[in-house]
């Protein structure tokens, strides 16, 4: 009886195999498989002379027990094909001459070596190379170390700013001398009663400065009048002041004069320890303060295009200028505060509307004219804000409150 051979292990070792390597072994199983069945009659093939079924039988099963050998041979053949091992080496130099019988000499020991090399290489062999261990130990702790660092500094700067926050530089503002209201008015009696005078009565002016002039000055403060005529003062104005000293200071006044029209006067005004005042010199005439054309840089922004903030400003400045602060409480703001002004003026046209500097306010150039026939072009900073998309006022050109 035929002994069985196991062919599921066949075919499961033809499913392991490469794809190049399964036509080899489909190609056994063909020829083998029908040797195998002839003893049991399945192939009707005629056998060479001397030779019988069993023989046959034989013959077929020793080939299909030496077929997985061939299998993982050729399957270790494809790949040692696939990595690069089967490939056939070069010939060295010292193989051709040990094949002719001649023995290599040391010209020759260097190829062999590089030809040695270039294998070890080809073979991808690792390297070893010598290293200090305190430079080993020292790559692999220093990130730890830097990592520890950093906390440690952390730590620090908050411990640091727990105990000692830092505060805001403070900007040091000298601040500015404050009006001296006494030496002020003092200045400006000096200058009214230095340039009221009258020819006919000399004595009253000399009367008039003896409180400023005293024994350091003369009696007439460095300024004889006329002998004919007369002049009288309409009204004086401080328009400037500047520091001398701790204690000194130069006013300059504008006095309005029957005779001699608008004078500038600069008057020097000592205050002495005791508190006292006085003339700290003579007197000087001096022109204006400097001045130039009207620039319109209040109402030189961008014009306002939002129509119904313009319906706002236009409806308030016409109840403000009436006035009319019970219509105008509907235009404003919560805890706005606008005094309107006494005299009633009738609003005609808004000349222009324009964004004042920082967009919290709107500058109108507004037309307005009394009841007398009068014709005012005013300017106005009308501050707005927006509430649930409404415009409200917040200000009117000044804050009574200030």
């Amino acid at each position: 009886m035929a002994r069985a051979i196991p062919l599921t292990r066949l075919f499961l070792a033809c499913a392991r195999l490469r794809p190049d390597a399964r036509p080899l072994v489909v190609a056994l199983l063909v020829v083998a498989l029908p040797v195998v069945a002839l003893p049991a009659g399945l192939l009707d093939v005629a056998l060479p002379d001397g030779m019988c079924r069993g023989h046959a039988s034989r013959a077929g099963a020793k080939m299909l027990r030496s077929l997985p050998l061939l299998l993982r041979k050729q399957e270790r053949r494809s790949r040692s094909q696939v990595e690069g091992r089967d490939t056939p080496a070069p010939a060295t130099p010292s193989r051709s001459l040990a094949l002719n019988g001649e023995r290599p000499g040391p010209a020759f020991a260097g190829e062999r070596r590089q030809f040695t090399d270039e294998r070890h290489q080809a073979r991808g062999e690792v390297a070893i190379s010598t290293h200090a261990l305190w430079r080993l130990r020292l790559v692999e702790r220093l990130p730890r170390w830097l990592l520890y660092a950093v906390a440690l500094a952390g730590l620090l700067a908050s411990a640091r700013f727990a105990i000692a926050p830092p505060r805001p530089a403070e900007r040091v503002v000298k601040p500015a001398a404050p009006a001296d209201l006494p030496a002020q008015s003092f200045a400006s009696l000096f200058a009214r009663a230095y340039l009221t005078w009258e020819a006919d009565d000399l004595e009253a002016r000399q009367q008039a400065l003896a409180p400023f002039t005293g024994s350091a000055l003369d009696p007439e403060a460095g300024m004889q009048p006329p002998s004919q005529g007369s002049e009288h003062v309409l009204w004086e104005q401080l328009v400037q002041q500047r520091q001398l000293a701790p204690r000194e200071r130069m006013y300059t006044i504008a006095v309005d004069t029957d005779a001699q029209g608008l004078v500038y006067l600069t008057v020097p005004v000592a205050r002495q320890r005791g508190g006292a005042l006085a003339l700290a010199g003579y007197p000087a005439l001096v022109g204006a303060p400097e001045s130039t054309e009207a620039s319109g840089a209040g109402w030189g922004g961008a014009e306002v295009e939002d129509r119904s903030l313009s319906i706002v400003i236009q409806r308030a400045l016409r109840n403000y200028l009436a006035p009319a602060p019970a219509d105008l409480a509907a235009d404003l703001a919560p805890g706005a505060n606008v005094s309107t002004p006494h005299l009633g003026l009738s609003l005609e046209s808004i000349q222009g509307l324009t964004w004042a500097a920082g967009g919290r306010s709107v500058v109108a150039i507004v037309t307005a004219s009394s009841r007398d026939g009068a014709r005012w072009t005013l300017a106005y900073e009308v501050e707005v804000v927006r509430i649930s998309h409404r415009w409200e006022v917040a200000a009117i050109q000044t804050d009574p409150a200030e």
